[in-house]
């Protein structure tokens, strides 16, 4: 009998083993992402149709006026053409107010530069797949086709939200 309970010992030590050595093989992308919400990233703000990144540029300025309105802590921009597509993160007691700040930031930017098209989110998802393809766009490893093709899953995306 003392046999028996050793081997469910030792069978109870291997899967132990087995769970720890997996949980800790991941690569810890995922970690960057679950902080996100809390944390700014600061992503710079590109262009689609020039990966290079550019200070002075259209989508940086955007950046910058909506980083300046109050009770937003962190901005994303990219641009196609004449569609920007502006993502942002509010202030954890700002929530409330997410519907004035929305129309604030629309306003804001329509006054600004007339001759764009907005897309403006607060939404986390529209958020983080705008930072991926703001990532996509900087490692220059991605055609032109499939960024615009990512922009408009993401356009795509904040007008299902609508």
């Amino acid at each position: 009998m003392p046999e028996k309970h050793n081997k469910r010992f030792y069978f109870l030590v291997i899967q132990m083993m087995i769970i720890l050595l997996a949980a800790g093989c991941g690569n810890g992308e995922g970690a960057r992402e679950g902080t996100a919400l809390i944390q700014q990233t600061n992503p710079p703000a590109v262009d689609v149709r020039s990966t290079t990144y550019q200070k002075d540029g259209l989508p940086e300025k955007v950046k910058k006026e909506v980083a300046g309105l109050d009770g937003i802590y962190d901005v994303a921009v990219v641009q196609n053409g004449k569609k920007v597509l502006v993502a942002y993160k509010v202030n954890h007691l700002r929530r409330f107010q997410m519907k004035k700040i929305e129309k604030d930031v629309n306003s804001h930017l329509k006054k600004r530069f007339k001759d764009n098209e907005f897309i403006v989110s607060s939404d986390y998802k529209i958020f983080l797949e705008t930072v991926r393809l703001n990532e996509m766009l900087l490692n220059k490893d991605v055609p032109k086709q499939k960024a615009k093709k990512k922009f408009q899953e993401i356009e795509s995306l904040q007008k299902e939200m609508t």
